[in-house]
């Protein structure tokens, strides 16, 4: 699997993962990301508006579409986004649990980033399997701080979030851009 597509699919996990308490729907946000996976570490950002979701790392851009059931990765340097279906647990802020959720633990507070968090154990069914994740979340705002999965093989930190209204531009095609078709053999 290509780093582009690992990010990708990393990507897509821990934008899910914020949706665990409060009326996630409505949360819109700004965050600088910094994602390490197995000793390597990328910084990023994200835009969130309900079960719309933009993520900049680099030069990759990938916009989630809950509403429409797509996700487009963006391929500046060709003017081109190849479209893919959203599986359905990978929409960020849809619901007060995530689609697949067994159970969900309170471990007490904790603090990131000099901030009070209230931090989770999330236990999930991916495709029938179980896993399991940490979740620090602000306990007024529902907005995330910290995303681990619980092996320890990914970690996404959240910092300088700004909450108001996204530009609905964000979570749109770029004009001039065209489907990339891919090749069945």
């Amino acid at each position: 699997m290509g780093l582009q597509l690992k990010r990708y699919r990393l990507f897509l996990w821990v934008v899910l993962f914020h949706s665990g308490a409060g009326d996630a729907s409505a949360l819109e946000f700004s965050s600088e990301t910094v994602t390490s996976s197995r000793g390597v570490s990328f910084d990023g950002k994200v835009y969130v508006s309900g079960n719309k979701v933009r993520m900049e790392s680099g030069a990759d851009v990938n916009i989630v579409r809950g509403d429409k059931g797509v996700t487009w990765a963006l391929m500046p340097g060709r003017r081109m986004y190849l479209e893919r279906p959203v599986d359905a647990r990978m929409i960020a802020g849809t619901s007060e649990t995530m689609p697949g959720e067994i159970e969900r633990e309170f471990l007490g507070n904790d603090t990131v980033n000099g901030r009070k968090v209230a931090r989770y154990r999330v236990v999930y069914d991916d495709n029938g399997m179980s896993r399991a994740l940490e979740l620090w979340l602000d306990p007024v705002s529902s907005l995330p701080f910290r995303v681990r999965a619980e092996d320890g093989g990914w970690t996404v930190e959240y910092r300088n979030a700004v909450t108001w209204p996204e530009d609905t531009a964000l979570f749109e095609l770029p004009q001039g851009y065209s489907r990339y078709k891919e090749k069945s053999y």
